[in-house]
This record gives structure tokens, C-alpha cells and sequence, in this order.
């Protein structure tokens, strides 16, 4: 570890490879005209569905699209199989309601600042689901997570906004809630057919199961260990996905849906001496699968970094929906084209109970992760230490230096339109009683989030 000698910004305030390089482009537009502003041209109609998952806790390295050698995952590597998968896509943050924030907006933590158990995201920042309702599609969300409550503003921007499976805080992390969500999820996609109202969907659904506590499933069963149960809560996962998937072919929508599959972060096992989550920016916690499967367009892998900011930009350019939003992150329509986008660092945040924040920046080779506490800096060398293992910030301060100011001008860029966008909202919340019901004893395990 070496202790750097810039000094950062003070404490922030409170409150592919595939084929057919136009394949996508030319499915987008025979979805869509494209609209001006966010709004709605009319067109409607012509729009493709967009379906998001997200899976809650779910390390990347525990799939089997991603080299794990358990069968987890089957469904999930089916659709892989005919998508295009994001080898190395980046969480904003390492626990939920920041990452969540950030994945509905495109912005960093450090610019929506729900960053904190006791805030939430402010209604100064538009959400996917807004910027699509004003575009003409029905919107619908089912919650299974309590951070997910209508009062942490992730809500914004729904008509239908199901909060049934987290509606008492001190049962939402101990329920089995996979199946139900594809229950409720069928059943107005059923309703949304049936009604044939002319109006394209986006669809969110939260999946919560592989967050600990980890419940077992008799016929997933891979043994009794902490990580066994993990493994046997991302399958009981898998299989309610792939009976989602089922009922988009029965209904006939398989060919009219955008379907994504992403994780709000990971989970640590002892990687880097802990178990949970929200603690540390390493690999195993910001390193999240990401799923992208556009109809008609030819399956691929892409190796270089982004990040789960850039869903929001990418999902509107296949829709065929323009906006003016300022979005932290970008398009990734070449890369799902066959084309290629110029590398760019990804950055993630994670603001700590004890006063600390935290920073990474994920690029080609290297990784850095900053603590602005006590100005140290740890580097990683991808290309020979992808797991993060040794600290080579002695024998590369110049690395350092390089990828600190980068850190340093995103973060300040964000702040910029933080302030913007006006102050941050804060949020009433016994923060120890609500992280005891979630099953977090002591405040040196608040990290877990």
C-alpha cells in the first residue's frame, strides 16, 4: 500500500465480439422511430418490450456463463448463449441502494448521493422508468428488497409498483420470494397480452433469494458450507428466471423483448479475509454478470470493462428513444453491434459507516482502489492478478498518480452535478434497528449492507 501525496476532495456533503456489425442497429429500428426529448412521438406501438432482472447479491464468478464449474445456473447460460455477455461489467457500488440508484439513472453515487441507508434517491434525478413512461411504455415493478420501498425513491417513474414482498422490514431478508416474483410478474404479463392496449412494457424485476440469510432448497442441494447454500439460492434463482423466460415464448414476446440480467453487486467468502458485502470495492463485489440479449442479434462476449451505468443510455439508443439526461455512462450499442468503443475506466463508490469512502477504477490492466480517509491507495495488475491479490502500488506510483486523478476529476464532475440537480434527500430510519432486522448484529458487520 502506498500513501499518496495528492490530496483529494474533502468530505462530500451529505443530505465483442459478434457478427453483423448493424444487426442491432437495424433491430432497433424496425422497433422504433426515433423520439425527441424523452417524450412520445406516437410510435409506441413499434417499441420492443424491455425486461430488467436484477439479481440481488450475485457475484459473477458463480455462473456458469462465467466459468463456474457447479451447475447454477443453466437458464441463465441458455440465454447467455444467444446474447451478448459482458465478461467484465462493473457495480457503481458494493451494496444495493447506491447501485440500484445508479443503475436506474446512469449516475454515480457520488451525483444521486442515496449513499446511505438513511437516504434516498431524490426526485430531481429521472429514472429509466420515467424517461420511458414519458415515452409512451407501461411501466411495472415488483420489489422484494427493502431498499426497494417505495420511500428510497427507486419507484419513480412506475404505474405499477408491487412493494407486497417487502411490505414488514423485519421478514423481508429471511423470505423465499424468487417464485412469487415470477407469479406476480406472469400474471400482468398475462393481463398486459390479454388487454392488447397497444402500449410496449418495461418491466423490472428484483430478485432477492441469494442475499444472505441463505435458505436451503432440498433440490439444490450442493452441500451444508455457507457458500453451498449461496450456490443453491442463485439456482432456485436461475430456475424462476427461466420459467419467466418461458412464459415471454408462450406469450408469444420472446421476439419483441429486450431481456437484461445484471446484479446490483457480489458477495465475499473470505476472498479478501470477510464475508458479505458493501465493506470493500474488490473484485468479487464489483465485478457483476451482465446479460444483454436484443432479438435477432447475433451472440457475442465482450472482454473489456463498462459499467451497469451504461444500461440506461444502451437501452435507450435499441428503443429508439433520445434524451438529453446527462448520464454518467454511455451507449454500448457498438459493442452489441460488433463494433468497438474506445476503453474507458469504470469507477465505483462505496461510502462506510466508520466515515470512510472508498473509490475504485477498473481499466484494461489496472485496478485502483482509493480510501479517502487516510489518502492510501491500493493498485492491482489485472493482466497477471486478476483476482486482486497483491498490492503493487510501491513499485507504481506513477500508475497511481495517473489513475488518482482520474478519480479525482470523475468524482469532482459528479459533485458538480450533484450540486446541479440540488441537495440530496435524507430519510428517518433507526439505521441500527433496520440493519439488526436485516440481519446484521454489530456495527463492525454494517459494512454487509
Amino acid at each position: 500500500m502506498v500513501r499518496t501525496t495528492r490530496r483529494a476532495r474533502g468530505r462530500r456533503r451529505r443530505g465483442v465480439r459478434g457478427a453483423g456489425r448493424d444487426a442491432v442497429r437495424a433491430v432497433a429500428l424496425a422497433f422504433a422511430a426515433v423520439l425527441a426529448g424523452c417524450g412520445d412521438d406516437g410510435g409506441g406501438p413499434d417499441r420492443p418490450n424491455v425486461l430488467l432482472v436484477t439479481i440481488d447479491t450475485l457475484r459473477a464468478d458463480h455462473l456458469e456463463p462465467y466459468g463456474y464449474g457447479r451447475a447454477t445456473s443453466p437458464r441463465i447460460a441458455e440465454l447467455a448463449s444467444r446474447s451478448v455477455v459482458f465478461d467484465e461489467a462493473v457495480a457503481p457500488s458494493s451494496w444495493t441502494l447506491p447501485s440500484l440508484a445508479s443503475i436506474m439513472t446512469s449516475l454515480p453515487p457520488s451525483t444521486h448521493r442515496a449513499t446511505e441507508i438513511a437516504s434516498r434517491l431524490g426526485s430531481d434525478h429521472r429514472t429509466l422508468a420515467e424517461i420511458l413512461a414519458a415515452a409512451g411504455y407501461d411501466t411495472y415493478a415488483v420489489a422484494t428488497h427493502y431498499f426497494l420501498d417505495r420511500r428510497f425513491g427507486l419507484s419513480q417513474g412506475f404505474t405499477h409498483f408491487d412493494v407486497q414482498l417487502v411490505d414488514r422490514l423485519e421478514l423481508s431478508h429471511l423470505a423465499i420470494t424468487s417464485e412469487r416474483v415470477v407469479e406476480k410478474a406472469s400474471r400482468w404479463i398475462d393481463d398486459k397480452s390479454l388487454e392488447d392496449d397497444g402500449m410496449p412494457w418495461f418491466a423490472w424485476l428484483h430478485f432477492f433469494d441469494p442475499h444472505s440469510v441463505y435458505q436451503p432448497h432440498d433440490e439444490f442441494a450442493f452441500g451444508s458450507e455457507l457458500v453451498d447454500l449461496y450456490d443453491g439460492e442463485i439456482a432456485f434463482t436461475d430456475r424462476a428466471v427461466g420459467r419467466l423466460l418461458d412464459r415471454l415464448e408462450a406469450r408469444g414476446l420472446a421476439d419483441d423483448t429486450i431481456v437484461v440480467v445484471v446484479a446490483d453487486h457480489g458477495e465475499e467468502f473470505g476472498d479478501h479475509g470477510a464475508t458479505g458485502h458493501g465493506h470493500t470495492l474488490h473484485r468479487e463485489l464489483v465485478r457483476v454478470p451482465m446479460v444483454v440479449h436484443v432479438p435477432g442479434t447475433a451472440p457475442a462476449r465482450v472482454e473489456q470493462p463498462v459499467g451497469a451505468v451504461d444500461l440506461v443510455p444502451t437501452l435507450l439508443e435499441l428503443v429508439g428513444v433520445e434524451c438529453e439526461e446527462r448520464f454518467a455512462g454511455r451507449s454500448l450499442v457498438p459493442l452489441l453491434d460488433g463494433g468497438t468503443l474506445a476503453p474507458r475506466p469504470v469507477l465505483s463508490e462505496v461510502e462506510l459507516p466508520n466515515g470512510r469512502e472508498l473509490a475504485s477504477l477498473v481499466t484494461d490492466r489496472w485496478k485502483l482502489v482509493h480510501d479517502f480517509l487516510d489518502e492510501t491507495s491500493r493498485l492491482y495488475d489485472r493482466e497477471h492478478d486478476v483476482e486482486e491479490t497483491a498490492d503493487v502500488s510501491a513499485s507504481h506510483q506513477d500508475v497511481v498518480e495517473d489513475l488518482l486523478g482520474v478519480v479525482t476529476t470523475l468524482r469532482a464532475e459528479a459533485e458538480v452535478r450533484a450540486i446541479a440537480d440540488g441537495p440530496g434527500e435524507a430519510l428517518e430510519v433507526d439505521e441500527m434497528r433496520a440493519l439488526r432486522l436485516l440481519g446484521y448484529a454489530a456495527e463492525e458487520e454494517v459494512p454487509g449492507r
